[in-house]
């Protein structure tokens, strides 16, 4: 009888492991899912829309932050943001979240852009939790979206403890993001 509950576990922690359950637990790093014929040329990455209570500028900023993650590493193309900015004003785009397939695509040919990349940064207040006890969190997610058929080619998703100095803790965020992706390719 012993021997039959010593199995199980000795079968499942492997299984676990090697499907990166147990690491993606105690990592509390960035969950990233890059598709193959992602080659990273001809990135456009539009304003972040914001949730919760950060300043008017934390999209943009979360934006021009990742732009230069990307642009630091060489295997990356990506479009200058005062382009991408100037585009999102004329085309009207106020909320990356809802873009169209026809947007994307309209987007994309404007600025010759071979993928966008539409995010969002939100706050994580005690008020969204249930217990008042948990710690105050920032998540920045997004995905990268190919203008050639508006297919999702990647994701990313990350959500740390926060509870100052947002600038700072938008920059480590996102560096860890890019080097994560970079390590996928």
């Amino acid at each position: 009888m012993k021997i039959k509950h010593l199995f199980y576990p000795l079968i499942l922690i492997p299984l676990l492991i090697s499907c990166g359950t147990i690491t993606n637990l105690f990592s509390g790093g960035p969950e990233i899912s890059i598709r193959k014929d992602f080659d990273g040329n001809g990135i456009a990455i539009l304003n972040f829309s914001k949730i919760g209570p950060l300043p008017g500028d934390a999209g943009k900023l979360t934006a021009d932050k990742l732009a230069d993650a990307f642009f630091l590493n060489t295997r990356f193309n990506v479009i200058e943001r005062a382009r991408v900015n100037d585009a999102q004003a004329s085309m009207e785009i106020t909320n990356t979240e809802f873009m169209s397939s026809e947007q994307i695509q309209k987007f994309g040919q404007k600025l010759k852009a071979n993928y966008l990349i539409l995010g969002r940064i939100h706050f994580i207040t005690e008020e969204d939790y249930f217990k008042a006890d948990n710690d105050k969190k920032l998540n920045i997610s997004f995905r990268i979206v190919s203008v050639a058929n508006q297919e999702v080619v990647g994701v990313a998703n990350y959500t740390c403890k926060y509870n100052d100095k947002l600038v700072e803790k938008i920059d480590d965020m996102i560096v860890l993001i890019a080097s994560k992706i970079s390590d996928t390719e």
